[in-house]
This record gives structure tokens, C-alpha cells and sequence, in this order.
């Protein structure tokens, strides 16, 4: 499940295929409407928009029924840990409220995917939560400051770097503007793919999902790199 929050236009999810983690990660690229409809085409993939997400929840919580577009694809979620990673330095500041619609549409979905509930952490505080309630895990977006220089080392004290746990699957969502400084996110997730695969487990067992929020093109190349020049094609089991 991917996503781009770009400065303008109505930001899209798109729900995941049934393998949650190509190369072990995965990140969004669209812009505009047309270019998103262009991949959807592309990709086959249905999307939705944070607006049409957000009117789903609510008539789901009047007890109605609607049917969530793409839903056939989120089996793959089930029994999973889901893990939020919100980057909350100052470049972050400005998508606040972005950041906490799109981690409440995301917590809901898999709410009920988890049962001992979902967490969320912050690469610039010490701050962590878990909770079931999708509602205390998106409260925790308007807690926290946002301050100081990106740094992604979180992802290798905090998150990733306890995983691969044999006993359970794990889904990160991180929420970035990918502005962070030299940290060598490609390091990290080599490592967890690699101790994947001397702990016998599938690709799916782990999968990593860039969130981006603006449209920086170094931003955007810095995440092609992860999803594509990583050279885990082969490696991934």
C-alpha cells in the first residue's frame, strides 16, 4: 500500500498486490490526477483517493456497509505487526494534518489486522504508542513536535532492525518527505532481507512502505533508489 502527498492535487492510495513488499519495499510516485490515472492503467492496481477513504470510514462507522475499493487485495495484511514510522523533523511540519488523516484511513484499515494492536514511533522523539484504536494511534501525530535536522536512524534502532520475527509478519508504513540525512536506508533494509533469508522466510514475511508527502524530485529519485536500485530482485526470497 502506497501513497504520495503531493503539495497539490488530491492525494491517492493505492491498495497493495497480494505481494505487499516488491524488493522488500515499496514507495508512490504520482502527482496529478491524470498521472495517477495514467498508472492505475499501468499498474492494474485499483486507488483511493484520502477523500473517498474518508467517506468510506464514515459510513462504515454509521453501521453502513460500503464496499472499500481494492479490498480483495488486503488479505495480506491480515496477522500482521503494523508498524507506523512518522518522520517529525521541521521539513515535516507543514503536512502535519496530511500525516494524520492519511496514518487515521491507514490505522483503520488494518485496525483489526493486529491483534495486539498497532504501533506508531517518531524518528525525532523517543515517543512510541500501541494501541488497537486506530484513533489514539493518529492522535499521537498532533502530540508530537516537529523539529531539527531529518534522520532516518530510527529505522535501525526502533523498527526494522528488530525484524525479521519468525512468530509474526510486520508491515512498516514510513511517512517521509525522504529529506533525511546521509543515514543509508538501503544498508538497513539489505540487512533485514538478508536475515530473512538466513532465518528461512518468505519476502512477504516483512514489507517496508515508503509514504512520501511533497514533491522534492531528489526526494522522489531517493526512493526509486530504494525500490529499484537495490538490486534485491534476486536476493528477496
Amino acid at each position: 500500500m502506497g501513497v504520495t502527498i503531493p503539495t497539490s492535487a488530491q492525494p491517492r492510495l493505492k491498495t497493495p498486490a497480494h505481494d505487499p513488499s516488491s524488493n522488500a519495499t515499496g514507495s508512490s510516485y504520482a502527482r496529478r490526477r491524470v498521472q495517477q490515472r495514467s498508472y492505475r492503467e499501468q499498474s492494474g492496481r485499483p486507488s483511493l483517493s484520502i477523500e473517498e477513504g474518508q467517506s468510506w470510514k464514515e459510513r462504515k462507522k454509521r453501521g453502513e456497509h460500503p464496499e472499500l475499493p481494492g479490498s480483495e487485495n488486503l488479505a495480506s495484511l491480515n496477522e500482521r505487526d503494523h508498524i507506523f514510522l512518522v518522520d517529525n523533523s521541521e521539513t515535516m511540519k507543514q503536512y502535519r494534518k496530511q500525516i494524520a488523516d492519511v496514518v487515521s484511513l491507514l490505522a483503520y484499515i488494518v485496525e483489526d489486522s493486529d491483534d495486539d494492536g498497532l504501533d506508531i514511533h517518531f524518528t525525532q522523539s523517543v515517543y512510541k504508542n500501541n494501541s488497537k484504536k486506530s484513533t489514539e494511534i493518529s492522535a499521537a501525530v498532533y502530540q508530537q513536535q516537529y523539529m531539527g535536522i531529518p534522520d532516518m536512524r530510527d529505522l535501525d534502532s526502533e523498527g526494522i532492525q528488530r525484524s525479521p520475527h519468525p512468530q509474526k509478519r510486520l508491515g512498516f508504513y514510513i511517512l517521509t518527505d525522504a529529506k533525511w540525512q546521509p543515514t543509508d536506508v538501503g544498508e538497513i533494509i539489505k540487512d533485514v532481507v538478508q536475515r530473512m533469508k538466513a532465518n528461512g522466510l518468505p519476502k512477504e514475511h516483512v514489507g517496508i512502505q515508503f509514504i512520501r508527502f511533497g514533491e522534492d524530485q531528489a526526494s522522489v529519485d531517493k526512493l526509486d533508489g530504494l525500490d529499484h536500485g537495490l538490486g534485491l530482485k534476486d536476493e528477496a526470497m
